[in-house]
């Protein structure tokens, strides 16, 4: 196993211990985290450093799913938000994008809220084969 792959569920509790206990409002989170592309994925072979690659190179994946902390009068929160590829982007692109373009808008909307936008801390994709 590639030593700069972990399990997702431990890069969480680096970010709990980091924020404290956080309540988690987005859908599945894939089991594997790769801290230098900041993606979450899941992989059903052995060679998990190429399914990182595999998902992160793919072409025109269906949906961009960014992960983020937020927070609110009661303590942190991790959220997602999925973005349909309507530019038929990579994943890096729509990545790039993301933050250019629709990481101002989150931000606002979670303001009128009355929640803070902290940090983004990954990354994941809807892939349809």
């Amino acid at each position: 196993m590639n030593q700069y792959i972990i399990e997702s569920t431990r890069f969480i509790e680096e970010l709990e211990s980091k924020y404290g206990m956080m309540r988690k409002l987005t859908g599945t989170i894939g089991k594997w985290f790769n801290p230098n592309l900041r993606l979450f994925f899941d992989c059903e072979n052995t060679n998990i450093s190429k399914c990182a690659d595999k998902v992160y190179s793919t072409s025109n994946p269906d949906s961009l799913i960014v992960f983020f902390i937020v927070q609110s009068k009661d303590g942190y929160q991790l959220r997602d938000s999925r973005f349909k590829n309507i530019y038929d982007q990579n994943l890096s692109l729509m990545i790039e994008r993301f933050h250019k373009v629709l990481e101002p808008s989150i931000k606002f909307g979670l303001q009128m809220g009355n929640l803070i936008y902290i940090e983004c801390v990954g990354y994941g994709a809807v892939i349809k084969e």
